[in-house]
């Protein structure tokens, strides 16, 4: 943890600068513990220095060995060994950044956010979970932050991933029926807000907590839009301001800004995906192939991985099965979320018990996933939570689609009439864009035959001009 966590503060340091061009995370720390050619690692990667690395811990004292590699013939430009008596990994990453930063002409200029060397090391330990969505870990995360904030209150990247730990943390627990806080998601504002009040500038606090108040939320696409100004080569939040305008019905644009991402990330499936849907949607299937194949030799568990979301995507259901039954991918099914990606699919097929079999969520979710819905008052006590999180939309708009299949029209006007996210297909507004093409013409045919007159020509008015 320590280790990835220090090394995710190294490419932080080195993303900041104009004339510096990083590779993401992802797709930087897949060949971490391989011993590849490192000529193959700047050929896959199309880049040319590489930084490698390592840390040992010994009786309190911490060494840190770094090189900076021409990837050309893997000559090494530049070394350095730093040593803290103190286990101050902060002082020695930050002069492990300074060392290649002037070895390559520049100066280092990162803002000062010095911090206790105990609270710091807990600081890129949980960073380190939380970056890996190690959902077993989460409340170890959790824990460490808490512990680094006792020791320095004012630590402002603290603050944010505290706010991002405790978001997962409730998210998994919502998914999976596990008990949890239920004030989670406003404890999660809370943290991340913390982080910004302690420093304005901070990307990282105000990517959480667009992230925390979802991105089809105006809030969140707020802050997005402020952490992508602050760091406008972030993958991450490039990736995320493609599905927030994605959301909003511009797919074009959502397809330009997820390519950014992908060529700062290459070998990073998340914007894998999306890109292989876009090529999909116009008729580029020879693309997304060719995105599998490049990520296969160094992932090959996530090639497979996006084989499946491909051939879902297109509905090829007896290729998603065929996938998920080859023995050879067992171990794939369990250490990612494909698994649940054949569960729906064998469950779409008819295949229940074979699909219970593989499904981790909540008993109520699978009632969800199985066209089992319970009456109104369990619906509601269960969504409850989810209102104004990232889970709400995803998981409401397919109940209102069971809802409608079974002609519950009664109990769509309940879920419509409280504040959440289906109440606010109401506004015509750019962020709701594509919700409302898709359901707000369902929601408003239920109010119509349960008498109400005037809510759905609001609707129907938002359906159109959505479309």
């Amino acid at each position: 943890g320590l280790a990835e966590g220090m090394a995710d503060e190294v490419l932080n340091d080195l993303s900041q600068y104009d004339g510096l061009e990083t590779v993401g995370r992802t797709s930087s720390w897949m060949f971490k513990d391989k011993a590849e050619d490192l000529r193959r690692v700047g050929r896959k990667l199309d880049v040319r220095y590489l930084v490698e690395g390592s840390i040992r811990q010994s009786q309190g004292v911490l060494r840190l060995n770094v090189a900076l590699i021409d990837a050309r013939d893997a000559s090494t430009l530049w070394a350095g060994r730093y040593v803290s008596p103190s286990r101050d990994a902060q002082r020695i990453e930050a002069a492990a950044s300074s060392g290649i930063l002037q070895h390559l002409g520049l100066k280092m200029v990162s803002p000062d956010r010095r911090t206790d060397p105990r609270a710091y090391e807990m600081y890129v330990r949980a960073k380190a979970i939380i970056r890996a969505r190690d959902w077993e870990n989460m409340d170890e995360a959790r824990a460490l932050l808490i512990q680094a904030l006792k020791r320095d209150p004012s630590f402002a990247p603290a603050w944010a991933q505290l706010g991002g730990a405790l978001n997962f943390r409730g998210t998994w627990a919502s998914y999976t029926g596990d008990q949890s806080n239920p004030n989670w998601h406003k404890q999660a504002l809370k943290a991340a807000r913390r982080s910004i009040a302690l420093d304005p500038n901070l990307a990282e606090g105000h990517q959480m907590l667009a992230f925390i108040y979802g991105f089809d939320k105006k809030a969140g696409q707020a802050h997005l839009a402020h952490a992508l100004k602050l760091q406008p080569r972030d993958s991450q939040t490039l990736y995320w301001w493609g599905l927030s305008v994605a959301g909003a019905g511009h797919s074009d644009l959502a397809e330009q800004v997820n390519l950014k991402a992908l060529a700062l990330d290459p070998l990073w499936k998340r914007p894998i995906e999306l890109a292989g849907k876009f090529a999909i949607d116009k008729g580029r299937r020879d693309q997304a192939n060719a995105y599998v194949a490049r990520l296969r030799p160094p992932d090959p568990d996530a090639a497979i991985e996006m084989e499946m979301a491909f051939a879902d995507y297109e509905g090829d259901f007896s290729r998603v099965v065929q996938i998920g039954r080859d023995p050879r991918n067992r171990q794939i099914l369990n250490d990612t979320e494909a698994s649940g990606r054949l569960a729906d699919t064998l469950n779409e097929l008819g295949y229940v018990r074979e699909a219970l079999m593989l499904d981790v969520t909540s008993p109520f979710r699978r009632s969800v996933q199985l066209r089992k819905l319970p009456d109104i008052a369990t619906i509601m006590a269960q969504t409850q939570p989810m209102i104004g999180t990232g889970q709400e939309y995803p998981l409401l708009w397919t109940i209102i689609l069971e809802l409608a299949r079974t002609n519950r029209n009664s109990d769509i006007a309940g879920l419509y009439d409280p504040p959440s996210f289906i109440n606010g297909l109401q506004r015509i507004d750019p962020d709701n864009r594509y919700f409302r093409a898709g359901l707000s013409g369902i929601v408003g045919e239920a109010l119509r035959k349960t008498g109400r007159r005037a809510e759905p020509a609001q609707l129907f008015r938002g359906a159109d001009e959505a479309r």
